[in-house]
């Protein structure tokens, strides 16, 4: 029995509870807390703990994994984004992949290393609307015809 214990200690501290595909590495390290309302902040810890970069920059500019779920998280609870500084939405996502006007894009895919092969892959855009502080943030999957 203690060595199933031990063996389940030594596994979640050796993979963690998240699984980040080994191309990626996790963005964050910095607990981040803006908000007053307690689901904000769990939200904040959630992208901090699971916003992962591609490891090598992609020509289209930085590539994040798609993790569905904190997507979902993310777009449920928009409101917690509104508002905020374009300064600490790139603290907590890092280099937007694309500026465009008053929208910054995060590009994000499950396998960036195919440098946008559409065809195989599903790329997908987290765009935020600003001026000096948030105003719309959306999140779309990106359609190219051949």
């Amino acid at each position: 029995m203690k060595n199933l214990i031990y063996f389940t200690i030594v596994a979640i501290s050796t993979f963690g509870c998240h699984a980040i595909p080994k191309d990626y590495k996790i963005l964050n390290s910095k607990k981040m807390t803006h908000s007053l309302d307690f689901s904000c902040n769990e939200l904040f810890e959630e992208i901090v703990e699971e916003w992962a970069i591609y490891q090598n920059e992609t020509k289209e500019g930085n590539c994040y994994y798609y993790n569905r779920s904190l997507f979902s998280m993310i777009l449920e609870n928009r409101e917690c984004f509104i508002g905020m500084k374009v300064s600490d939405i790139q603290k907590l996502f890092g280099k937007p992949s694309k500026i465009s006007g008053q929208n910054f894009f995060y590009l994000a895919s499950k396998e960036c290393k195919y440098e946008y092969d559409y065809i195989n892959d599903k790329y997908y855009h987290l765009r935020f609307t600003a001026i000096d502080t948030i105003g719309d943030i959306d999140f779309y999957q990106i359609v190219t015809d051949y």
